[in-house]
């Protein structure tokens, strides 16, 4: 049987006439490469003059024009350096003044008290032993590491909400100095509590290195005292001297000061646990009436009371929590803190925070005034008209130098 015919294809001689640009024609005697080269020669001086010419836009320009730009922030109530310096002076040489004897403490103060440790045959068997003979190791995160995260991670972060969220110098003012407050304070509130009270670190025993006292069998007699001070220890005294300051833990106290205060931060930028008062939900009642009267006005500021908040408001809230549990726990997993030190150090924290927090916003709850930082001029908030929900200068509430107070 033979094989069938295939169809003759219809060689095509030239391209379509409608593309002559685009598709260029071969020579039978001459190679593709060859048409490709000279078409490319012919284009070159185009490519080259366009390429040359300073209007014409580039790939990276037009995708740029596709992205958003960036912009810094340019807060309408910005003063100037010398306005900001005459008003915030004091409170950042307070500051500074409370770190540095701080860290003179840290560095060069002694243990006001002597401290007493059992010591006696098989004592790093005993359970004295086991907590206080933990060895000896580098910390996760030092001193120095703690205190830049503790204050400059939550810094930069108020600062970009407050200049690119919403645009207000003053309000990231508050909040810096805010943050400073808690922490300048809380550190040198720890400091003096270390020094004072103090205790022993659960390293102890191996920084220490006593001699062990012979047994009772091996002299005949008794030990006379069972009981020691530092000055039988062998080891380093500079290592001695910190082994003598684990209560409280200054990591905990830091790190719960700077993102406790910025949670509280977060909590009243985003309204994620803020209340309305009572009072202020019920509304208020003209005498001899019994009337409640709620404004329209009311209702649209406190909307927010009223509604589901999103999760993602949560975990905004909840991050700097878990960062400051996170950099607290760790001094138990290094074995330079007890629980109870850790605990202390993060309740100082959170207490300062609060303090610190209510000091330079008008509430912590609240969540009516619990965004309003104290250092808002009163033309900032209307200009003192009426009309415009303003206040006056020498109104209940008002400095005389027209600063919310």
């Amino acid at each position: 049987m033979a094989a069938p015919q295939l169809p003759q294809l219809q060689e095509l001689s030239t391209f379509p006439t409608a593309y002559p640009e685009t598709l260029p024609s071969f020579r039978a005697d001459e190679p593709p490469q060859a048409a490709c080269f000279a078409r490319l020669r012919r284009r070159l001086p185009e490519f080259l003059s366009y390429r040359n010419d300073p209007t014409a836009p580039s790939k990276h320009s037009r995708l740029r024009a596709h992205l958003p730009k960036f912009r810094a922030p340019n807060p309408p109530d910005r003063p100037t350096l010398k306005q900001w310096f005459q008003r915030c002076w004091l409170d950042v040489l307070t500051q500074l003044l409370c770190i540095l004897v701080a860290f003179i403490i840290y560095l060069t103060a002694p243990p006001l008290m002597t401290r007493y440790f059992p010591l006696y045959p098989g004592i790093h068997s005993a359970p004295w032993g086991l907590k206080h003979g933990q060895p000896y190791i580098n910390e996760y995160i030092n001193t120095a590491w703690s205190a830049a995260i503790s204050f400059f991670v939550p810094f930069l972060l108020m600062a970009a909400v407050s200049g690119w969220w919403f645009n207000s110098f003053w309000d990231g003012n508050a909040a810096c100095i805010g943050l400073g407050y808690a922490l300048a304070t809380s550190t040198l509130f720890q400091s003096l509590i270390k020094v004072s009270i103090g205790g022993l670190r659960p390293h102890f025993l191996s920084l220490c290195n006593p001699p062990i006292p012979p047994a009772y069998g091996a002299t005949g007699h008794a030990p006379g005292v069972m009981y020691y001070t530092t000055d039988v220890c062998r080891g380093d005294p500079d290592k001695l001297h910190e082994a003598q300051m684990s209560f409280p833990s200054g990591h905990a106290c830091a790190a719960f000061a700077g993102f406790g205060f910025l949670a509280l931060y977060f909590n009243a930028k985003f309204g994620v646990l803020g209340h309305k008062p009572r009072e202020d939900e019920k509304g208020d009642v003209k005498s001899g009436a019994g009337i409640v009267q709620v404004g329209v006005e009311e209702v649209q500021q406190d909307q927010r009371s009223f509604t589901r908040v999103p999760h993602w408001r949560l975990v905004l809230f909840a991050a700097p929590v878990l960062v400051a549990v996170i950099m607290a726990a760790s001094k138990i997993r290094d074995m330079w803190h007890h629980p109870v030190d850790v605990v202390f150090g993060a309740c100082v924290g959170v207490l300062f925070a609060l303090m610190a927090y209510r000091m330079v916003y008008r509430a912590v709850w609240d969540q009516n005034k619990n965004h309003l930082a104290r250092d808002i001029l009163a033309r900032d908030m209307g200009g003192g008209e009426r009309a415009n929900g303003g206040v006056q200068v020498g109104e209940p509430g008002i400095d005389d130098k027209g600063y919310v107070v």
